[in-house]
Order: structure tokens, then C-alpha cells, then sequence
């Protein structure tokens, strides 16, 4: 069953009395209900330092799993009713020292709650303040997005490659998935139920009115989980691998109507991705390295984290395994492999269910397989007596 993730933007309704979070007053008194009022603040709250799983997939199937836990995620905070110059997207400005022209939320790194499926996401940047507030004009969409490894941004192994652009009523960034990487995307919506216009939602008129932004996360990729029963002991997976789509525009914001937010590289080969295993190290915080050699149980056993690919009508599978076989002189190691796809005979497929045309975006699927070991060559010898029969006798006789 899909499951959603979620995480609210808690909008106080008043301001903030003495403290460190002190109310700033807009110097207008109007009282007509409109945004030409006092600030109103957008509190983000305060939180420890980001909590991170690493790579991999993040919630799961059942109310039980699925649970942030304290992934990175960006936000961006961006004006509704205006674009910029040449059709860029246009940010929202902090109301506090406007000449600066310091943006609200600028890509700017969040940390989601932990344990729970909804609750307030915290700015985690140090010597960032956790406070911002609402523009008195203005009327605005809030946009995020979470791409793992985010620890990794900037380096080789991150699937965001390079700055965001911003062109063309839409923002994205270039990425290239490895198999590891969960990809997540919200938009807060503008509907509510305390009867504020949506043309007015989000601003600090519909804050004060109790409307308040809410990201709904939902999963671009399909996620792949691999279940394995050998037919016969000593049998090792070494690897699991299936050719997805890696290469494509992330859209993180956008104007208009709710449009396709990964976009694939056009007429992109296939390629393999590989299924990792969370590490066991607590210095890597459970960090996805490559699958080890991973020893099957006769029972059947899940085999790494998962995989995140890009949803296909079919994938191509490539299993390889070892085994440990006897060979008269003692025991030796051997290496062989299912779904050799430069062989046509030999690609080994994963294919959806029948009644179903496709592996969807947002859903997990468990691939359950079964691999059999090498089977003993004997070879049997079998003796045929000749044939003998008194009617074939011949006899000869030189002087008849």
C-alpha cells in the first residue's frame, strides 16, 4: 500500500511575545483583515542536529515504517503571483531588512522530525536564525524536495549534479541516480477548510486565519525489495543488479498546473544499478555500502536495502553467485550468474503482475527468486551384452 510522508510548516496565528523570539512590529495598523498588517512569523522551531540514515529508501509500507528520521530536505519559498526577469521563478524576500535581499527559503536545508510520520520540519544551519516571517503582501507557494545522500552534495557520489537553474516558470536541478538514492518532491496545497481563498493561501492574512502550509512527500521511483531461496546450501549472492533509467531534470518548483517533476533523459540506455546493504558501522550512521557476499539461508533470505529505479514496464535482472562445491581434491570456489543480457536466450526478467501494465512510481515491490547451484556431472556407464541367437549361428562347411 503507498504510504505518503509528510511534514508541517507550523504557522503561528499571533506574535511572539519577550524572548529570543521577539515580535517585530510592521509600523501599519490597518485592521481590515488584509495582509497589510503586523509580520506575521513562520516558526520553524529548534531541534538538534540532523539525524541521518544515509542513502536508501525512506518510510515503508505500514504505519510502523513509515517514519522520517531525520532526513535532509530543501525548501522553497516562492511568489505565487510574479516571475522574475526571463521567466525565472521569483523567491520570497525576508519583510525584516528587505535592502539586503536576503530570500526566506532558498533551497534551504531542513531537517525532518524523527520516529513520527508527521510533525515539524527545523532549519539546522548553525548561525542561521530558525525564525522568518511572512512578507505583509504577497501571496506564496512552498516547494521541497529530498534527494539522499545529502551529506554527499557537491561530491561525485551525489545524485544532484551542480547548481539548481531557474528558468522558464520552472526550478531543477541535473541528477543521476544509482540505485540508492530515494527522490521525493511536495507542494504545499492551497485548499483548507476554514474557507480562505486559495488566491490568498499562503500568506500572512491566511496565517492569521489558521491556514497553514503542509508538504505532502510523495516517491518518483519505484522501489525494488529481493527476497532469494537456493535450491541446494553453499550458495553466496555476490550481486543483484537492474538496468533503470539514471540520468534526468529534477523539477522542484514550478508554476501552473501539478506537471511530471523527474524528467528523464530522452531516449537514455539502460543501465545497471546495483542493490547495497546498509552498513553495520555506527561511524557511517548506517550508510548504504556495496553488497556483500551475502550467505542464503534455505529459507529464503532479504537481501540488502532496496532499489529505487525508475518505473518500467520491465526490468532486466542480473543475479551473480558463488558456491562452494566439492571437487574430488577438496573444496573449491565457484562463480556463475543468471539474466546475461548481451545473450538474449539468457536476460532474466522482472515483470509486473498480470492485469498490470507497469511498475509505478511511489509503490514497493518485493521480487521474491529463486536460484538453484550447480548440479554433479556423473555420468553413467552402461555395458550391452551382444547379442547371441542359435537362429543367426552360421556354419561353414569347405568340402559341402
Amino acid at each position: 500500500m503507498k504510504k505518503s510522508l509528510f511534514f508541517a510548516f507550523a504557522v503561528a496565528g499571533m506574535l511572539c511575545s519577550c524572548s529570543s523570539e521577539e515580535a517585530i512590529e510592521a509600523g501599519i495598523n490597518g485592521n481590515d483583515g488584509g495582509n497589510n498588517s503586523e509580520l506575521v512569523p513562520i516558526k520553524l522551531g529548534m531541534s538538534n542536529s540532523v539525524i541521518t540514515r544515509g542513502s536508501g529508501t525512506v518510510g515503508g509500507t505500514d504505519d510502523v515504517s513509515n517514519v522520517w528520521n531525520g532526513q535532509p530536505i530543501h525548501v522553497f519559498m516562492i511568489d505565487k503571483l510574479n516571475l522574475g526577469e526571463n521567466g525565472e521563478l521569483k523567491l520570497a524576500l525576508d519583510p525584516i531588512q528587505p535592502e539586503r535581499k536576503n530570500f526566506l527559503f532558498n533551497d534551504q536545508l531542513m531537517s525532518a522530525p524523527d520516529g513520527v510520520k508527521s510533525d515539524v520540519a527545523t532549519i539546522q544551519e548553525p548561525g542561521v536564525s530558525t525564525i522568518r516571517y511572512y512578507p505583509t503582501d504577497g501571496v506564496y507557494s512552498f516547494f521541497a524536495y529530498h534527494v539522499d545522500a545529502d551529506n554527499e552534495r557537491g561530491t561525485e557520489n551525489s545524485a544532484i549534479k551542480g547548481d539548481y537553474v531557474n528558468e522558464n516558470g520552472n526550478i531543477y536541478f541535473n541528477i543521476e541516480i544509482d540505485g540508492s538514492q530515494d527522490v521525493m518532491v511536495a507542494k504545499a496545497d492551497d485548499a483548507n477548510e476554514e474557507g480562505i481563498d486559495p488566491n490568498r493561501v499562503f500568506s500572512a492574512y491566511a496565517a492569521r486565519n489558521g491556514v497553514q502550509p503542509n508538504l505532502v512527500f510523495k516517491h518518483l521511483l519505484t522501489r525494488l525489495q529481493f527476497n532469494v531461496t537456493p535450491n541446494s546450501d553453499n550458495i553466496t549472492i555476490k550481486r543483484i543488479a537492474v538496468k533503470s533509467k539514471t540520468t534526468g531534470q529534477l523539477i522542484v518548483a514550478y508554476t501552473g498546473e501539478e506537471l511530471e517533476q523527474l524528467v528523464w533523459t530522452p531516449e537514455q540506455e539502460l543501465s545497471y544499478v546495483n542493490l547495497k546493504q546498509r552498513s553495520d558501522d555506527a561511524d557511517k550512521k548506517s550508510a548504504l555500502i556495496p553488497l556483500k557476499e551475502f550467505v542464503l539461508d534455505e529459507n529464503g533470505s532479504d537481501v540488502g536495502e532496496a532499489l529505487l529505479v525508475s518505473p518500467e514496464s520491465e526490468y532486466n535482472l542480473l543475479i551473480e553467485l558463488s558456491q562452494e562445491v566439492e571437487t574430488g581434491n577438496g573444496t573449491e570456489v565457484v562463480y556463475y550468474s543468471y539474466g546475461d543480457v548481451d545473450n538474449g536466450q539468457n536476460a532474466l526478467l522482472i515483470k509486473p503482475n498480470e492485469g498490470r501494465d507497469k511498475f509505478e512510481a511511489g509503490h514497493s515491490y518485493k521480487v521474491s527468486i529463486k536460484v538453484y547451484g550447480l548440479e554433479e556431472i556423473k555420468i553413467t556407464t552402461t555395458l550391452e551384452p551382444w547379442e547371441s541367437s542359435i537362429d543367426d549361428d552360421v556354419t561353414i562347411d569347405p568340402e559341402v
